[in-house]
């Protein structure tokens, strides 16, 4: 008797693979990207960063998170943008600009709201 390897292996992935890749897109791990649904997520986050410098819950009047897609040619880059509004700022803003998957890129703050350690613009 021959055995087709070659065929069995093929079979062995179809019968793996395919499924196994409907999961992961049914659970969202095939998506790249930020999840534009959960901006929650990236403003608790923006606020654990923001604690180091000495803000707490209490701290925050008002937040907005936003998702910002930039063309350059033919490349889209994606930025996430938490805005803040805290008492010690009655007329500035806090910004904290991450990447798609919440990693902190940069933080400043606007308008003459200046935070100890915080680059003011």
């Amino acid at each position: 008797m021959t055995v087709d390897f070659g065929m069995r292996i093929r079979k062995l992935l179809l019968q793996v693979c395919v499924p196994l890749g409907l999961a992961l897109a049914s659970a969202g791990y095939a998506q790249a990207g930020p999840h534009v649904q959960e901006p929650e997520v990236a403003i608790r986050l923006a606020k654990v960063a923001l604690a180091k410098y000495g803000l707490s819950g209490g701290d925050f009047t008002d937040e907005y998170a936003e998702i910002v897609q930039t063309q350059a040619g033919i490349t889209i880059t994606t930025d996430v943008i938490v805005w803040f509004r805290v008492k010690q700022c009655p007329t500035g803003r806090l910004v904290v600009h991450m990447t798609p998957e919440y990693f902190v890129e940069e933080i400043y703050s606007l308008r003459n709201c200046k935070l100890n350690g915080i680059p003011a613009y």
